[in-house]
């Protein structure tokens, strides 16, 4: 069985490259993102990390590195997706709700609201 350096290249061939299918994973999961979202001027980034330990010998009080054992690490970071700003009632018992009418303002009253019967406004209340 040869022995292959670790190189850029090589790491395809490595564990029949799954380090490399993580990191072209991870690459197409920024670059979606990029698509998705391209108002979003953050940065995406993609990390290959190799952490390297060593593998040693003691022999005779005299200690020597033989090798390293190592770990990959892949990763992406994307911006945070957030929603818009959603307007909430709550009660005493710590629970939430919106209109469903408009979710933007919870006080926000419609013609839906108002009684046809008696032309008054009639919202019916938050969970209690």
């Amino acid at each position: 069985m040869p022995f292959v350096e670790l190189t850029l290249k090589s790491l395809e061939e490595l564990d029949d490259g799954r380090v490399s299918k993580a990191f072209a994973h991870e690459l197409r999961r920024a670059v979606q993102d990029c698509l998705d979202r391209p108002r979003d001027k953050k940065a995406r980034t993609v990390t290959l990390e190799l952490n390297l330990t060593p593998c040693v010998t003691d022999e005779g009080g005299i200690i020597e590195a033989t090798g390293a054992d190592g770990e990959f690490s892949i990763k992406s970071k994307v911006p945070t997706r957030k929603s818009k700003t959603y307007s909430f009632k709550a009660n005493k018992k710590g629970q939430l709700a919106y209109s469903s009418e408009s979710p933007e303002n919870s006080d926000q009253l419609t013609f839906d609201d108002v009684n046809k019967q008696t032309g008054k406004v009639d919202r019916g209340q938050p969970p209690k």
